[in-house]
């Protein structure tokens, strides 16, 4: 969960910059289509929605993660003693952890697909105001494409130095203390899945976020 409270944080002081810069940003400009209000609304809401998916995918390969490190041990024997007969035995302690991972892939999942349903809902709104206008609208949208971009970067930043120092675990378990190689190579899981997901909202905005360079004059 420590993923989902950073990322949620995270978006809360993101969602501020944009309502504050889309609401104080050009405010003497016309708004003759009142677009600033509902532009404001769908980048916040867009940006709520980018980071619940950040969330959702730290989550779910979190738990993936944490699945894939209990079940490298000895395989688990499914159909054997009272279960085989249909009783179920008395939960144990491992069990017990077995089904808390469950549960908590169960919970990424459902916020992945939340973030997923929101953003699907709002970003094309926000797409088409910003094609369709030259006010407002477009500088709004503009400004959380590039507020995303470098949520993003951060993301990939950080990410690529796990994911470095995580192939360097795989490469030298004994001397990194990581433990084993295959501890490492589950360690790889939620940095990657991370890097990947930061890679695709970064490269989607930075496409649709207008690169306008002053040109010196002579």
């Amino acid at each position: 969960m420590d993923v989902a409270f950073t990322a949620v944080g995270f978006a809360a002081v993101v969602v501020l910059v944009v309502v504050i810069a889309g609401a104080i940003g050009g405010r003497n400009e016309p708004d003759t289509g009142a677009e600033r209000p509902l532009a404001i609304y769908l980048a916040a809401a867009a940006v709520v929605a980018t980071f619940t998916v950040f969330a959702g995918v730290g989550l779910t390969a979190t738990a993936i993660s944490a699945l894939a490190e209990e079940n490298s041990g000895s395989a688990a024997t499914i159909f054997e003693g009272d279960e085989f007969f249909g009783e179920e035995p008395p939960v144990s302690g491992d069990d017990a952890e077995r089904n808390s991972e469950i549960t908590d892939l169960v919970m990424g999942l459902i916020v992945l697909a939340v973030g997923a349903g929101v953003l699907a809902f709002h970003d094309p709104k926000l797409r088409t105001m910003a094609q369709n206008s030259d006010g407002p609208g477009l500088r709004v949208a503009s400004k959380a494409a590039y507020i995303i971009c470098f949520s993003a970067l951060v993301a990939i930043v950080v990410g690529i130095v796990a994911v470095v120092f995580g192939a360097y675990g795989a490469i030298a378990p004994g001397v990194s203390g990581v433990g084993d190689r295959d501890q490492a190579f589950r360690n790889l899981i939620t940095p990657l899945s991370l890097v990947v997901t930061a890679a695709g909202f970064f490269v989607i905005n930075w496409r649709r976020a207008p690169h306008h360079l002053a040109v010196p004059v002579p």
